[in-house]
């Protein structure tokens, strides 16, 4: 097994990215989306969709959250294309078993609620403890700008479950497990 992620080498490829062009991130986007194009569809479905999942009311997304949620997807197939090398493609049923891999620890018919998510990213045990604490930080309020949520909070639990299944997704295919 690849040794995790270090947080060292995930600030050094999130200072990177923050430093492109945007000619160059259109480049890597594109990128992203020719070598994995299932996942690619897969964000950008999320992006453009309300969510219904059987619950009183949909959860729409505003732009500076769809914005957020499809540079999550990039920067975890960056992270894991640059650290273990060309990762295998996904297809749809990988997907799909990501999301049932992706247990959640609550039930129907409550709602999912932030405290109760973290447990699936339990940083301390995570096989990429240092990804896991990224997407926690992603669905969070900015330090020192409280203002700026990149995820409204009522959004934050859902986001989470579902960038946990894209980084499952992405180990996956990391470790080229068919």
């Amino acid at each position: 097994m690849a040794e995790p992620v270090s947080r060292q080498t995930l600030e050094a490829i999130m200072a990177e990215l923050k430093r492109l062009e945007p000619q160059q991130a259109e480049a890597l986007t594109d990128q992203f989306e020719a070598e994995q194009p299932a996942l690619f569809c897969y964000l950008d479905e999320l992006i453009q969709l309300p969510f219904g999942l059987d619950r009183d009311e949909d959860i729409f997304l505003n732009g500076d959250e769809t914005n957020h949620i499809l540079f999550i997807g990039l920067v975890l197939w960056h992270v894991l294309n640059r650290q273990r090398g060309p990762l295998r493609l996904l297809t749809w049923e990988d997907i799909d078993d990501a999301t049932e891999a992706t247990e959640l620890p609550f039930g129907e018919p409550e709602e999912p609620r932030y405290p109760d998510i973290l447990p699936l990213l339990n940083v301390d045990t995570h096989p990429e403890p240092a990804l896991a604490r990224f997407l926690i930080e992603a669905v969070s309020p900015w330090p020192g700008d409280e203002d700026f949520q990149p995820i409204h909070e009522d959004n934050r639990p859902l986001m989470l479950v579902l960038f946990h299944t894209v980084l499952n997704a992405l180990l996956r295919a990391a470790a080229r497990e068919a």
